[in-house]
């Protein structure tokens, strides 16, 4: 999988105009570079190193305690991109009712960008670090059962560094609503049928999720002994069905179901605690933003939920301030590829528009990326082909895009661009490189699993093909993969002898 599905651009046409532009303009924007975190934002210097640096410190109390679990693995060591924002009603302006949300990039990479807000504390906290703690999970546990997935992420997304100790287990957000609540949770049985089904509402589910992680990682000393035993088995290979058994199978019948159904009710939570010395703080790399550049930021905020008013708006503010902008073309190119009724209104050609910006920037790897996905979209719309060994017509005519694209490729979603190519081409052997390439940068990159499943079928090796795709199924999470990701998974579990 590569670019921009339909769905997005659909979701984008759907969506309201904002009368209002992200930032108030007399605000300095800086970008700040942490190790593992890419942060824009608009708060002053001080205020923006304390995110930065905190933020990092939680990266680094996540990776204690999956050591804990993992002995001997490494943790994961890639960036995340944050936009915080200093006042949250920018965020409620793009976002109503919420203080942070995460969505994918608008620039063709597609990564996963988290908006947050004010003083990074409740909801702006939490939707960051939940983020994170799935990027440790997959890290360490790969294909897992999605209850597990969530559970952690939602329990994980709580950690907090207090007096020289790792605290987890305080519930915040929507889930503090339901606790001590008498409300019915879901089944082990449903839990582990996968993301909620038919009678079962995403936010009963993601709580149960919630709820059955909380009680077996702090709800005793013999629950906690018996979960780390679970996740040492699961992340060591053995299946997860069997790593439940072997931890828990010895239970009385009914016991831990019934203690599941009551937990969220008990009185008192404890919360799991271990002794932390945080490591000496990565030095910031921060970079003052211009004036265009700011208003690109703010501009791809409207663009990724769908304004495209005050997207236009921020754009033309751009060319205004810095009439030598060089970037211009560039996000005029992402402006009309999520707003097509704009381009054919404007009667403007994004990939006409990318191709006059390699024109004066030929090592830009996003505007790259732009043109092979542009490309690939017009022979391959809404990632419609078969799984029969066929090569779309067109496609070789885009071989010189593609390798241009090679060339300057330094992250992820820019190798995934070249590898889907020679997956759809029909070339695994090329294409399994760069798909290798792209997860030793971000093991997290859901789009890059879609991809290696495809290589690893088309050269036969149809187990390695299912893990990889009931990974990036699981790392799509709340993201609709579309239709042709799912297919694929079906078709590899046929092919592998059937789901394991």
């Amino acid at each position: 999988m590569v670019g921009l599905g339909s769905a997005v651009v659909a979701a984008a046409l759907a969506a309201g105009c904002a009368s209002q532009a992200v930032g108030p303009r007399a605000r300095e924007w800086l970008e700040l570079r942490s190790g593992h975190f890419i942060l824009a934002t608009d708060l002053d210097r001080h205020r923006a190193e304390a995110v930065a640096s905190g933020l990092e410190e939680s990266w680094s109390a996540l990776a204690h305690v999956y050591q804990v679990i993992v002995p001997g693995r490494p943790p994961p060591d890639h960036e995340l991109r944050i936009v915080h924002l200093n006042d949250c009603a920018d965020v409620h302006a793009l976002r109503p009712g919420t203080g942070g949300f995460v969505e994918l990039s608008a620039d063709f990479l597609s990564d996963p960008t988290a908006v947050t807000c004010g003083a990074f504390v409740g909801r702006s906290r939490t939707s960051v670090l939940h983020e994170v703690a799935h990027v440790f999970n997959l890290h360490y546990l790969h294909a897992h059962p999605s209850w597990l997935n969530e559970g952690l992420a939602t329990y994980f997304q709580s950690v907090a560094v207090e007096g020289g100790r790792i605290l987890l287990g305080r519930v915040a957000d929507s889930a503090a609503d339901l606790w001590r609540m008498a409300v019915p949770v879901p089944a082990l049985g449903v839990l582990w049928q996968g993301m909620p089904g038919p009678g079962v509402t995403r936010a009963f589910w993601y709580f149960g999720a919630l709820n059955l992680v909380h009680l077996l990682n702090g709800g005793s000393d013999d629950y906690h002994r018996r979960f780390q035993m679970f996740l040492g088995l699961g992340a060591g290979g053995t299946p997860w069905v069997d790593a439940w058994n072997r931890a828990f199978g010895d239970l009385p019948d009914g016991r831990l179901e019934q203690e599941y159904i009551d937990y969220h009710l008990r009185k008192d939570l404890r919360l799991y605690a271990v002794a932390f010395r945080a490591p000496p703080p990565r030095p910031l790399r921060v970079h003052r933003l211009g004036a265009a550049e700011a208003h690109a930021v703010r501009a791809s905020l409207f663009i990724m939920t769908g304004q495209f008013t005050a997207a236009r708006q921020e754009l033309a503010e751009a060319e205004r301030d810095d009439p030598g902008w060089v970037e211009a073309p560039f996000w005029r190119a992402v402006f009309y590829t999520w707003f097509p009724y704009e381009a054919v209104a404007d009667d403007k050609d994004p990939l006409a528009l990318l191709r006059t910006y390699v024109d004066h920037v030929p090592g830009d790897a996003r505007a790259r990326a732009g043109i092979v996905t542009l490309g690939l979209r017009r022979y391959l719309p809404g990632d419609d082909f078969e799984l029969d060994g066929s090569v779309p017509a067109g496609l070789a005519g885009m071989i010189d895009d593609v390798e241009a694209l090679a060339r300057v490729a330094d992250s992820a979603s820019a190798l995934n661009n070249v590898a889907w190519y020679y997956a759809v081409s029909q070339r695994p052997d090329i294409g399994l490189r760069f798909s290798e390439r792209a997860l030793a940068l971000n093991p997290s990159c859901a789009a890059c699993l879609d991809t290696l499943a495809l290589l690893y079928h088309e050269l036969g090796r149809h187990a390695e093909a299912l893990d990889a795709q009931e990974r990036a199924v699981l790392l799509f999470g709340e993201y609709d993969p579309g239709r042709g990701v799912r297919e694929r998974l079906d078709r590899y579990r046929e092919l592998a002898g059937g789901a394991r």
